[in-house]
């Protein structure tokens, strides 16, 4: 009865002031929980005892109301997330088509293996405008706790090799070294001191059983840095790639990233005179299409429908040896982000081990979601168990 009281006088103000619905879920997610009010009443009429030596409220009113109170705090919160959602959804529906490259291009390549420096160079030398002669940084970062000469040399012969592979094709490389308290915050420091754009870094390596998939360095870079980030791995040059499949997930053309994603690929291939292939909903296709048809239409595309990310499975047998499988990812809590990605790393490492793949993470509206700092420069990767939970709700109270 509780909900429903809610759910009627959101309704009615909806009427009465010619609202939208989705504000009059808001209302209701807002106002409907039950909490300090709701449990204090029935506490002082639990404590208050009659004559007869009953409690005025007994034990299943007590048990019946903290009952109550879970179910309109959970039913609140995935109400207010639907509906915030949706607002975030309308604000930045509008200024899509706008170009995403308004800030000088400047693309961060942080080296640590020697053996995929010339495949991350590569990789930025395509995806770059090459009107900009000084898009590209490459950077050491040295760990303050753990240096020594023999990595402060390794570094000094990583940044030198960067520059000769790039010098060959008569671009400059700022090279930049520097101490900091550990890798992931030297690259976001770097990010901000110098207004990088992009940041491409090699796939971790997994050092144990228990390590993930992209390792702590790439977690952490992403809690701190709302900037486009792309981890990658070649198996072969990147210059003899005969094609690129690119899986995007729903809803990624809302994301401020998306434009300027779109214009790397569309880059490359016109580059390396290969195909794109795109993988997405109809919903999606369609803004691809209209956005490379305006911009980018000498770029050799194909569109095929990926009808839900469950079936990147699908991929296996349109992704070869000399084609590269991009994988348009998005960080938590941004528009287009699905829990399906939590099982992104198992089946990538899984079915794609033998291909060139290259997982990215488009520019994301707003500041990050958390800062490394000193007092937690590992940063802190929280898990949502109730995701499903969320989605049975969101159908409960989905309206027309």
């Amino acid at each position: 009865m509780a909900v429903v009281s809610k759910w009627l006088a959101a309704w009615l103000t909806q009427k009465t002031y010619r609202m939208q619905p989705n504000e009059r879920s808001m209302m209701f997610g807002l106002s409907s929980a039950q909490a300090a009010a709701t449990l204090a009443a029935v506490l002082i009429g639990h404590n208050i005892i009659m004559e007869n030596g009953e409690r005025l409220l007994n034990d299943d009113v007590l048990n019946g109301t903290i009952v109550m109170i879970l179910f309109t705090c959970i039913i609140s919160s995935f109400a207010t997330e639907r509906s915030a959602r949706r607002f975030a959804l309308n604000e930045i529906a509008a200024p899509v088509e706008k170009d995403a490259t308004e800030m000088p291009e400047r693309i961060l390549i942080p080296l640590a293996n020697p053996e995929t420096i010339e495949h991350l160079i590569s990789l930025s030398l395509l995806i770059k405008d090459t009107k900009n002669k000084n898009a590209l940084i490459a950077l050491n970062v040295i760990n303050d706790s753990n240096s020594s000469e023999q990595k402060e040399q390794q570094g000094k012969r990583n940044l030198e090799k960067a520059a000769m592979i790039a010098a060959a094709v008569d671009v400059p490389v700022t090279t930049v070294s520097r101490y900091d308290l550990n890798i992931a915050s030297g690259i976001i420091h770097t990010v901000k001191e110098y207004e990088a754009t992009d940041v491409v870094i090699g796939l971790h390596r997994k050092a144990n059983l228990v390590d993930s998939f992209f390792g702590s360095l790439a977690e952490n870079l992403l809690k701190g840095t709302h900037r486009e980030v792309m981890i990658a791995k070649f198996l072969m040059p990147v210059n003899t790639l005969r094609r690129i499949n690119i899986a995007v997930p729903p809803k990624a053309e809302y994301e401020t990233g998306f434009p300027k994603w779109v214009q790397h690929f569309c880059r490359m291939g016109g580059v390396l005179g290969c195909r794109v292939h795109f993988f997405a909903t109809r919903r999606t296709l369609e803004h691809l299409q209209q956005l490379i048809s305006k911009k980018h239409s000498a770029t050799l595309t194909e569109f095929s429908v990926l009808e839900e990310w469950n079936d990147l499975l699908m991929l296996t047998g349109q992704v070869n040896y000399d084609h590269l499988l991009v994988v348009v990812s998005a960080r938590r809590g941004s528009i287009s982000y699905d829990t399906s990605f939590e099982r992104l790393p198992n089946q990538l490492s899984r079915y794609f081990s033998n291909n060139s793949l290259l997982v990215l993470y488009p520019d994301q509206f707003g500041d990050p979601q958390e800062i490394v700092s000193f007092s937690d420069p590992r940063g802190y990767n929280e898990s949502q168990h109730y995701d499903k939970v969320g989605k049975w709700f969101n159908k409960w109270l989905k309206k027309s």
